[in-house]
């Protein structure tokens, strides 16, 4: 397998670290040369949201540094959604980022066997 890392965003992006942190070690990867696959699911979702407003969080922006992420369309990077999770949050395809690949369940546990390791957030 080469050097390659699934980074699964769980948690939501403003009120805990994790989400910004997994965003850190997306970028981290990519600069590592690692082939790279983001899957954002449960209150991860959140991070891929169009439109962000952190307002007086003290949190940095997500969707804007995932954009530029996701924008300079690296081929060693993937960006996912689980479907599932964004669809029981009232999320819509229009509502996320461009140039994320919606997946099922199946497409999510493929993912994280066909990867050499694997990041939780």
């Amino acid at each position: 397998m080469a050097k390659s890392v699934c980074i699964l965003v769980r948690r939501s992006p403003y009120g805990v670290i994790q989400a910004a942190e997994a965003v850190r070690h997306i970028n981290g990867a990519l600069g590592n040369d690692f082939a790279m696959t983001a899957v954002f699911a449960d209150d991860g979702v959140y991070s891929l949201k169009a439109g962000q407003e952190v307002g007086g969080t003290g949190f940095t922006n997500l969707g804007a540094a995932l954009t530029d992420t996701i924008a300079k369309g690296d081929p060693r990077a993937k960006f996912a959604v689980h479907r599932p999770s964004a669809e029981a949050r009232g999320l819509k395809e229009v509502d996320l980022l461009p140039g994320v690949t919606w997946i099922n369940d199946a497409e999510l546990a493929a993912m994280l066997v066909d990867t050499a390791n694997v990041m939780l957030f």
